[in-house]
């Protein structure tokens, strides 16, 4: 075999391909996509191989809205934050916001990995909503588990943002069964708890998008994606105006080890 033939097509792609001067994604010229369809539609276009209908540009255009920033409430912007204080770079800053975004429990790509499972074994077993909801739950608690995209700060009922998600989506009649399995999950979840636990907007997000047909590490990136306008405020914010090289101060941190010797 020569060392033509051993690397030849060595990487294949379906998503872009360069032409000259001229740069193709999924076979529609790049040029002719900017300034006619919306970022959303060019993500939805490169994630998924065509052009989304109206409908499905405007619920992506509403998720692309939903995380745009937490404050310093999750791990994310703190550590963007303390990054760039402490090397003044924005790809560096925007680098750990990212890689310090939420795991597989507390993003869209854990509930979408949960709703695709239990919407399987709803038709493979032939099973009610109500019926897949109560295996679920018993499974998660016989496992001492946290239900991916369920559940917010004590004293916050629901989420405002997936509660707005929601009502998009049922207007674009995009509430099917896999929206109703999850929902009914929650329903099980909360039974005879002494508060509901809430569907987060990670949650939300993955109830639509599966809807949609995305794939949840899709999901995942669409949730990332959708971070990083927040971050990249944080960061540039940091950058010109924060504190360098910060510090934690004794208040908050304690030594746990070995004294003096």
């Amino acid at each position: 075999m020569s060392q033509n033939e051993e690397w030849k097509d060595y990487w294949v792609t379906s998503i872009c391909e360069l032409r000259g001067v001229d740069i193709f994604i999924r076979g529609y010229s790049l040029p002719e996509l900017i300034g006619k369809y919306s970022y959303g539609s060019v993500l939805f276009l490169t994630l998924k191989g065509r052009l989304p209908n109206k409908l499905e540009e405007e619920m992506m255009e509403a998720l692309l809205c939903a995380l745009p920033d937490h404050a310093f409430i999750a791990a994310a912007v703190p550590a963007a934050r303390f990054v760039a204080s402490g090397n003044p770079n924005l790809t560096a800053g925007l680098a750990a916001g990212v890689l310090a975004m939420g795991s597989q429990a507390t993003s869209p790509e854990g509930a979408g990995r949960l709703i695709y499972r239990a919407d399987e074994m709803r038709e493979k077993e032939n099973l009610s909503i109500t019926d897949v909801a109560d295996l679920i739950v018993n499974e998660y608690r016989e496992n001492k588990k946290r239900i991916p995209g369920m559940g917010l700060p004590v004293g916050i009922e629901y989420d405002v943002r997936g509660k707005k998600l929601r009502e998009i989506a049922e207007k674009k009649g995009l509430i099917g069964p896999k929206t109703l399995i999850y929902e009914n999950i929650r329903e099980k979840l909360s039974k005879g708890l002494k508060r509901n636990i809430p569907i987060n907007v990670d949650g939300r997000m993955a109830c639509i998008l599966c809807e949609m047909d995305f794939d949840p590490l899709e999901m995942g990136g669409i949730a990332a994606i959708s971070y990083l306008p927040g971050i990249l405020a944080h960061v540039i914010e940091e950058m010109k105006g924060g504190k360098p090289l910060r510090i934690l101060p004794d208040i908050i941190t304690k030594y746990s080890g070995i004294p003096p010797r």
